[in-house]
């Protein structure tokens, strides 16, 4: 997945800054990181949920700016089933 998945229609991508690209990418990352706050959560019954998995995937949202300095070339994480 990249930021085409995620550009609101409104934009072309053929067009649209990078500027945008990033603020767009940022909107999705924080949305990533409270859908799935839930689960570092202390009481979270780790026999359901794998908390390593998605402490690593939190971190991957995080780190996804630094992955490149062009934003067309971020590579978005695939979140833990």
């Amino acid at each position: 997945m990249n930021y085409l998945n995620i550009l609101p229609p409104i934009f072309d991508p053929k067009t649209v800054s990078d500027d945008v690209i990033v603020e767009v990418i940022k909107n999705y990352r924080n949305q990533q990181l409270l859908a799935s706050d839930w689960t570092q959560l202390p009481d979270i019954e780790t026999d359901k949920v794998d908390v390593a998995a998605w402490r690593g995937y939190r971190q991957q949202l995080r780190d996804m700016l630094d992955q490149s300095t062009d934003p067309k070339l971020i590579v978005f994480p695939t979140p833990p089933v």
